[in-house]
């Protein structure tokens, strides 16, 4: 259960039926969640999950208008293989997942001068140039 409380505390304000095992800030109002099977992001403002894909995420980054989930642990793999999804950050369309299978994800960067993210595995780490990010 994620629940939402204000600033002043008290009784929640919105409570959503996810069992979270990881959580990464969007901006003020939007919040990602992973679960065990998914990945929602949440609209605080509008109390409502905004959209919901499957396959938990093990670090989660917005870059403009798109969401890197590195350590993604998808559907399509059976949630062996870590991939790294990235997807439209307004309604959680694919455009592209990758196979990144390097044990543990330790970081995930923000966007370096030429638009490239860093994913930091146990093993080795791996530049990813975003589309439409310079």
């Amino acid at each position: 259960m994620v629940s939402v409380f204000s600033s002043r505390g008290g009784v929640p304000i919105a409570a959503f039926e996810l069992d979270a095992t990881r959580m990464a800030p969007v901006s003020a109002s939007v919040l990602a969640v992973s679960t065990p099977d998914s990945t929602a992001v949440i609209n605080l403002a509008g109390n409502n999950i905004a959209w919901k894909i499957a396959g938990g995420f093990e670090r989660f980054l917005a870059v403009g208008n798109l969401a890197i989930l590195a350590g993604h642990h998808s559907e399509e793999s059976n949630g062996v293989t870590s991939r790294v999804t990235i997807v439209q950050l307004q309604d959680g369309l694919l455009v592209i997942s990758e196979p990144f299978d390097t044990g543990r994800i330790v970081a995930l960067t923000p966007p370096a001068a030429d638009g490239t993210v860093s994913i930091m595995g146990e093993f080795y780490a791996l530049d990813v140039a975003l589309p439409g990010v310079k």
